[in-house]
C-alpha cells in the first residue's frame, strides 16, 4: 500500500503513552495512545486488519477505530475482516452504502452499523462467510475466512504453514492455535516449502490445546 510509514512502530512511538505488558511477559507488546479522550491499546492485529487491510494508513486513525470497537464489545479482527469485505464488495458492485477503501470516518460509521445492526449492518454483522452466501458466488471467491471465522494478519500466501494452520485448526482461522510465521522467517522452517509443516504445525496445536487446557 502507498504511505504505509504512518503503520510503522516508529511513527506509531511518537504517541506511546506506556507500554503495558501481560503478568511476566518480557515482550510488552500493547502500546498504550491517548485518543479522544481516552486510552486505548494497540497491537499487532488491530493495524493489521483495522489498517492495512482497509488501506488506512495512520496508525492514529486505527487506534481511533479500535477504540470504537472495544466499547461496542466488537473483536478487532473480524470487524476488521468484515469492514475491508465490504469495501471490495462496493468495488466490484455487489454492495452498496458502505466507505470506500481508506475512508477511516466511514470505517467507524459502518463499525457502529454492525454493533446496533442498522441497514447494511444488520447483514454484514453475520460475518463474512455468512454475507457470502446471501450474496453469491462472486462474494464468495474473495471471502477470507475458514471454517466460518475471518482471517487475523498472516496471509496464507505468505505463510505455507499458516495455510495448514487454519485448515487443520477447530475453531478455524485462528492464529493462536498453531502459528508458523516467524519459524518460516527465521527458521526451522523453510519458507515457501511443505517440508517438516505438518510435524511443526501438530506440535503446536498439542502445545496450545494443552496450554489452553490449563488456563495458561
Amino acid at each position: 500500500m502507498d504511505d504505509a510509514v504512518g503503520l510503522y512502530g516508529e511513527y506509531l512511538r511518537a504517541f506511546v503513552k506506556r507500554t503495558p505488558a501481560c503478568a511476566n511477559c518480557p515482550v510488552a507488546c500493547g502500546k498504550v495512545v491517548e485518543v479522544d479522550s481516552g486510552e486505548v491499546k494497540v497491537e499487532y492485529e488491530d493495524i493489521a486488519l483495522l489498517g492495512s487491510n482497509c488501506l488506512i494508513n495512520d496508525v492514529m486513525k486505527v487506534a481511533r477505530s479500535l477504540k470504537l470497537v472495544n466499547e461496542l464489545g466488537l473483536d478487532a479482527i473480524s470487524t476488521g475482516n468484515v469492514v475491508a469485505f465490504a469495501m471490495e464488495l462496493k468495488e466490484l458492485g455487489l454492495l452498496k452504502d458502505v466507505p470506500s477503501f481508506g475512508d477511516d470516518e466511514g470505517q467507524r460509521e459502518l463499525i457502529k452499523k454492525i454493533a446496533y445492526r442498522e441497514g447494511i449492518g444488520d447483514l454484514l454483522a453475520e460475518g463474512v462467510a455468512r454475507v457470502t452466501k446471501k450474496i453469491g458466488s462472486r462474494a464468495e471467491e474473495i471471502a477470507m475466512h475458514v471454517k466460518g471465522m475471518e482471517l487475523p494478519g498472516y496471509e496464507p500466501r505468505a505463510s505455507w504453514g499458516m495455510a495448514l494452520a487454519y485448515a487443520t485448526s477447530d475453531r478455524g482461522g485462528c492464529h493462536q492455535r498453531a502459528w508458523t510465521t516467524k519459524a518460516e522467517i527465521e527458521g526451522p522452517l523453510e519458507r515457501f516449502s511443505t517440508e517438516g509443516i505438518a510435524k511443526f504445525v501438530k506440535e503446536v496445536q498439542d502445545e496450545r490445546a494443552a496450554a489452553f487446557s490449563l488456563i495458561v
